[in-house]
């Protein structure tokens, strides 16, 4: 899924937007809107807040994440050596390390930095302080429109964004000078991090006027006039002094910076900012400064919608580059917010991560469950498997053998001697003998009827017989002489049924004794 960042850059003239959508594969699509600051008829500036949302609204700019980039003026930047590397000793003391250096109080500022150079015992911190204050004024801003910026940067730390043309070696470092409508920003950048940076009058509303006395039209047909003019010779002496009196600010910047960094030099410089006439004050600024100088561009594969404007113009260079800052294209992020992050979940994706990441630590959980079921499952069936192979060896090797419990088996004998003694008991209780129910048994039998003597048994008075005669009715037959006997009490046939085989009904009755 594609994912929306939106780059907001403000300045005196206009509000800047560029939205980069980010799918996963493929180039980026980005959208680049200006919003001009059009003073009303009483000659008031309307309220920043009204314009963002009416561009958020006009040209469905809502996004996924806002980005935001302080103005060189609001943020200050101090060098410091330290020897140590690690980034969180490095928080903890940087605050109080340049305290002598700020005008402000440590609990008054917001400071993040970068390591510049690193060498042994003696590491190069760069630190970019800005006020609590002018963050809170910029996330009121915001909060009124009803979104939240997540990053808050600054814009020379994004417009440093790496580049092969831009990489210097050792003791070497570059420029870049933004140009808006009143004042110019110019940035020292060594090793990719910006070290330096300076804000100056840049003079372009006296090029506007000076345009506008030329053409006798007010500023606002003077300064179309100059940024549409097809004949870049009509205007190219005024852009001359234009870039002639900017040229002085920045030689002076780099005066200074070379004064205290002795051992580098500045070997490139970098144009970028507002105006069709930026080439041509890129080649003036070339002659004047002796430097090899470029105009801003970024090494970033992208398509624009075409009904936008075209996001690679100058004047986007902050919002794009604040934009891309946060998808990644910076070695590291600078982010006014992160003492916030630290203290309070109130970002949308530390969340989401949060969420994505319980929700994958619940489902290694009940893989696990179901795994351990399973397991346990196929345990139990390895185990019964392999006690009946034992079982099946074990009478294999003893075909004739019983697999028995010595213990139960004493105990089941036990139980046996105890009913013995007590049928015993019983029999001692009756005056009839044994002898006396063979001999009646006997006497009553006639030929043709089996009794089968090893299944008589005496249970308490009680005489079980099993056996076979020739049909149904000699079996009432042999029970009707049972009951003529003087012993005999009772006689209850208990079963009778048909033998398959010799044709023969076998019986079983239980004879009463009398007592």
């Amino acid at each position: 899924m594609a994912r929306r960042v939106l780059g907001i850059d403000i300045d005196d003239y206009s509000v800047k937007f560029v939205q980069v959508e980010k799918p996963v594969k493929g180039n980026a699509k980005i959208r680049a809107i200006e919003k001009v600051i059009a003073l009303s008829d009483n000659g008031n500036k309307p309220p920043l807040s009204s314009i963002i949302k009416e561009a958020l609204e006009e040209f469905q700019l809502y996004s996924d994440d806002y980005v935001f980039s302080l103005n060189t003026d609001k943020t200050l930047i101090r060098e410091i050596s330290l020897p140590f590397k690690e980034r969180s000793r490095i928080e903890k003391i940087l605050k109080f390390d340049i305290e002598q250096s700020i005008p402000f109080s440590p609990e008054e500022v917001i400071v993040d930095f970068d390591i510049k150079e690193i060498a042994p015992q003696n590491n190069k911190v760069i630190a970019y302080v800005v006020k609590k204050k002018d963050i809170k004024d910029s996330l009121e801003l915001f909060e009124s429109i009803g979104i939240q910026p997540k990053i808050i940067t600054f814009s020379p730390y994004c417009l440093s964004l790496p580049s092969k043309d831009r990489e210097a070696s050792k003791g070497q470092a570059y420029a870049i000078v933004d140009i808006g409508n009143s004042f110019a920003s110019l940035s020292i950048h060594s090793n990719q991090i910006p070290c330096f940076s300076r804000r100056f009058s840049s003079d372009f509303l006296a090029l506007v006027g000076k345009v506008a006395k030329k053409n006798n039209s007010d500023l606002n047909e003077a300064e179309k006039s100059l940024f549409s003019s097809t004949n870049r010779d009509e205007y190219s002496e005024l852009v001359a002094d234009y870039a002639k009196n900017i040229s002085k600010e920045i030689l002076i910047a780099f005066a200074v910076y070379e004064a205290k960094h002795p051992n580098e030099r500045i070997e490139k410089l970098f144009v970028t900012g507002k105006g069709a006439f930026i080439p041509e004050i890129c080649e003036r600024l070339k002659d004047a400064t002796a430097i090899s100088t470029e105009i801003l561009e970024f090494p970033v594969s992208f398509e624009y919608v075409k009904t936008d404007d075209d996001p690679k113009k100058p004047i986007y260079s902050k919002a794009l580059t604040t934009a891309l800052a946060e998808l990644g294209f910076n070695r590291r992020k600078i982010n006014f917010r992160k003492e916030e992050y630290s203290y309070e979940w109130i970002d949308a994706k530390f969340k989401r991560r949060i969420r994505n990441v319980s929700i994958f630590l619940a489902l290694i959980f009940l893989l696990y469950c179901v795994n351990s079921v399973f397991s346990l499952y196929q345990l139990r069936k390895v185990n019964d498997e392999i006690d009946k192979s034992i079982e099946s060896i074990y009478r294999s090797m003893s075909p004739s053998g019983k697999i028995v419990d010595p213990v139960v088996q004493a105990r089941q004998s036990v139980e046996e001697l105890k009913d013995k003694a007590e049928n015993f008991e019983e029999l001692l209780g009756i005056n009839i003998s044994p002898l006396e129910v063979l001999d009646a048994l006997s006497k009553n039998m006639e030929k043709g009827w089996t009794i089968s003597l090893d299944k008589l048994s005496f249970q308490r008075r009680k005489v079980d017989i099993n056996g076979e005669v020739k049909n149904v009715d000699e079996i009432d037959k042999f029970k009707n002489k049972l009951m003529g006997v003087d012993i005999f009490e009772n006689v209850e046939i208990k079963k009778i049924e048909k033998n398959k085989r010799s044709e023969l009904s076998n019986f079983k009755m239980e004879v009463k004794l009398k007592k």
